[in-house]
């Protein structure tokens, strides 16, 4: 994998790719790889999150640069760009990670501390943004100006790609999905709403909406004792289990409701869905489609897809900030 890496760069014997540094922050884990102006991955490594701190924050992500670029033959200083996603509030224009609660940093100098690596371009955003400029320079929003994407996994997230810009609103924070309101009678968020989309679609919130659409007796039993996860929701669904089908589809009832929302305020072309819990594949997308349906709404094959990025989609993501930066 690493001559791999190495050979793409070699004038005389291919062709010339340029060649970004991805680094994705996450609350549990650290990832870094090199992306390619194609999409294609490498020399990826992944370690827990060092929560401790800026300092120590700052050693892992410079660690893990330069084990990145060890493994591939090359110095950091040599690529094309450094691209970092991070949950939360970021500064694009100073490059810095406003912090987060999971994380343990406080205003990150992210750009200050690649600096010290290299001379090369580096950019910040938002993780969800950051998949949201992924799908536009390698993934299913490649062909398109104005397109959504929703990232379903822990949480439930989103970017906006309009006329062909990522948009980020008056505040920064255009796009969060998540925390728009979708059923004033349901549960309450951790964001102090009721009834938001991350709630109850996401991996913490479908369990607590299986226990409260089949009581806390029935969810435990999906779950062989605990609160069931999506993946045993929609297994048990699939093999015909009324409750786990009910709980799949309300799941899909709620996310077409945000879709629909999309489609109707903003004009988009398409919603792009991704994220672990999106990684169900089918069974997820025909929910939302069938949920759609209910809702009166007349959804076409193109107009609501599955990302194509799978769990790549972050540090992809990640390049494409600086990629689109580069521009």
């Amino acid at each position: 994998m690493a001559q791999e890496c190495a050979k793409n760069h070699e004038i005389g014997r291919c062709i010339v790719l340029q060649r970004w540094l991805a680094i994705d922050i996450g609350g549990t884990k650290v990832a870094g790889a090199l992306v390619h102006e194609n999409g294609d991955v490498c020399c990826e490594h992944s370690e827990p999150t060092q929560s401790a701190g800026n300092e120590q924050m700052a050693a892992q992500l410079q660690r893990l640069a330069r084990k990145v670029c060890e493994e591939a033959g090359i110095s950091v200083e040599s690529v094309s760009g450094v691209g970092v996603a991070v949950p939360g509030t970021v500064d694009r224009e100073r490059g810095i990670a406003r912090g987060g609660v999971n994380l343990g940093i406080d205003n990150l100098p992210v750009a200050d501390i690649f600096a010290e690596l290299t001379s090369a371009p580096v950019a910040l955003e938002n993780d969800t943004n950051a998949g949201a400029l992924g799908e536009k320079w390698f993934g299913a929003g490649r062909d398109i100006q104005d397109f959504a994407y929703m990232a379903v996994g822990t949480g439930v997230g989103g970017g906006l790609i309009l006329r062909g810009q990522l948009y980020v609103g008056a505040k920064g924070a255009a796009g969060e999905v998540g925390h728009t309101i979708v059923d004033p009678n349901g549960l309450r968020c951790k964001c102090g709403q009721i009834g938001c989309l991350e709630a109850m679609t996401s991996g913490v919130g479908m369990p607590q909406l299986a226990a409260k659409l089949l009581g806390e007796e029935k969810a435990r039993q999906l779950g062989r004792g605990e609160l069931p996860s999506p993946p045993m929701i929609y297994a048990a669904a699939a093999a015909g289990d009324e409750g786990a089908a009910r709980v799949a589809a309300e799941v899909g009832r709620l996310l077409a409701v945000s879709v629909v929302g999309l489609f109707r305020l903003l004009d988009v072309e398409r919603v792009i869905v991704g994220g672990g819990v999106a990684g169900v594949g089918e069974p997820f997308l025909r929910a939302i489609y069938d949920g759609a349906a209910a809702l009166g709404y007349n959804l076409k094959p193109e107009d609501v897809v599955l990302s194509p990025l799978g769990s790549k989609a972050n540090l992809i993501g990640a390049a494409a900030v600086v990629r689109e930066k580069s521009q």
